[in-house]
Order: C-alpha cells, then structure tokens, then sequence
C-alpha cells in the first residue's frame, strides 16, 4: 500500500499538479469513447456527451445508480479533497492507478469553453464539440441500457452491470456536435487523433501561428479559412506543410 501511494503522489504531482492554475484558458482535448471495445458514438451524439473510462471505485462500497458518487470517488476534486486511499484496490490498484491520475487532470481542467473531438478516422469523419459544463458523475444515465446493449452485441460479459455501467458516467455535457470529414482536419491536429491513447490533449501549431482552439472553433462554426497568399517566409511554409490542404468552410 505505501509504495502504491507514494507512486500516486508522484503522478498527482507529475499530471496534476500542473493543472492547479486559478485563470482558465480555453482548451482542446480528443477522446476514443470505446471502453471495453464498444463504439459509444451514438451514445455520444444522441445524448451530447463525451465519457472518460477507469472508474474509481470507493473502497467498500456496492453500486447505488441513483447515487454514484457513494460508488465511485470524484475525480475532479481537488488535491486536498483527493484521497486514494479510497480506491478499493482490487479493482483500482494496478490497472486503473495511472489513467486514473491522468484523467484527474483532465477532469479537473476541462471546463465549458473547451473544445472537444470525437475521432472515427476509420470512417473519414471526426466530430467536434464545444463543452458545455463542468466534469459530473451522472446518477441513473439515461443510456445505461442502451450501453448495456452494445455490450451483449460486442459479446461482453453483462453478468456484472454495474461495472460496465460505471465506465459510462463520468462525463462532460457538449453543445451541438458538428460532423467533419477527416481529412478536412489539419495535419497538425490529425496526427495527435491517430494515437493510440484513449484521450489527450490537442495542442497548437509547433510554430506557434495558430492556436487549436481558435482553428478548431472556426472549423465548428464553419468559418476557417487557410492562408493562401504567397509568401517566401520559410517559417510560413513549414506552417502550410503541416495545415496540408488549401481548403476553406
């Protein structure tokens, strides 16, 4: 258990800590919305939402749907508020404790403002969002049965419903979700959307000249336009490369 805790503390402190700033700058994050394999996309778009997996579980607790913050702890509290102690390790101690401090910073950062992308490259289309609240734990989620039917039809064990329920109720509320084809999205953006990470943050262009969240909110609202005066700036072109289309919504 010591050592356990002393690696969370260095994680709260590495992933965390960094996101104790008081002013909030709009931000930009994608997330996969697949846990356990299924595709919550429909989920997702029907219910204007995004969900973050990992469930971390209260030590000795049992599933109350109509209570879930008695089940799971709140990831979005802050440091002092924060203890791990909590977890029941059986389900927490050594799959769940990284991405469980790194989702900690994501929920404690993300507010509304922030601008979100649900990424399907597979099917040529990305979807963005606008956030439009704070982190919640969602008691008795309308989806809950809907989710459990994706489950049955990817063929997962359902025996335990409130372990696959409880991957589905950490979320963030999102406005209107805009459909966009994947290759329509910048160089820049795209290429953080192919990792193999279930969320991450989006960042600006490596010259500095665009920010992701102006580029993402203009592609939202449909009104970005790429550069395409002639310039023999080498900084400029470098910058061009990476956008990679000459297009405009």
């Amino acid at each position: 258990m010591e050592k356990w805790l002393k690696t969370f503390k260095h994680m709260e402190e590495t992933e965390v800590g960094m996101c104790s700033n008081n002013d909030h700058d709009r931000l930009a994050f994608y997330i996969k919305c697949r846990p356990n394999g299924v595709d919550l996309r429909s989920l997702v778009l029907q219910h204007h939402k995004v969900f973050i997996g990992y469930a971390p579980w209260r030590k000795g607790s049992v599933w109350d749907p109509h209570n879930v913050k008695a089940s799971l702890l709140d990831i979005s509290v802050e440091n002092n508020d924060w203890n791990p102690e909590k977890l029941d390790e059986d389900k927490c101690f050594k799959v769940h404790q990284k991405q469980i401090s790194e989702n900690r910073g994501y929920a404690r950062k993300i507010r509304r403002g922030d601008m979100v992308v649900l990424p399907r490259p597979g099917e040529g289309v990305c979807y963005i969002g606008r956030i439009s609240d704070k982190f919640e734990l969602v008691n008795d989620p309308p989806w809950a049965e809907e989710y459990l039917r994706l489950c049955k039809k990817h063929r997962l064990d359902c025996s335990n419903e409130a372990d696959l329920i409880a991957e589905v109720v950490q979320s963030w509320p999102v406005e209107d979700w805009r459909p966009i084809a994947f290759p329509l999205i910048p160089r820049w953006i795209s290429y953080s959307l192919l990792s193999r990470s279930t969320i991450g943050w989006l960042h600006d262009r490596p010259d500095k000249k665009l920010r992701v969240v102006e580029v993402l909110d203009q592609i939202y609202t449909k009104t970005f336009k790429a550069n395409l005066e002639p310039t023999i700036d080498k900084t400029e072109v470098e910058g061009r490369l990476l956008l990679d289309h000459p297009f405009h919504f």
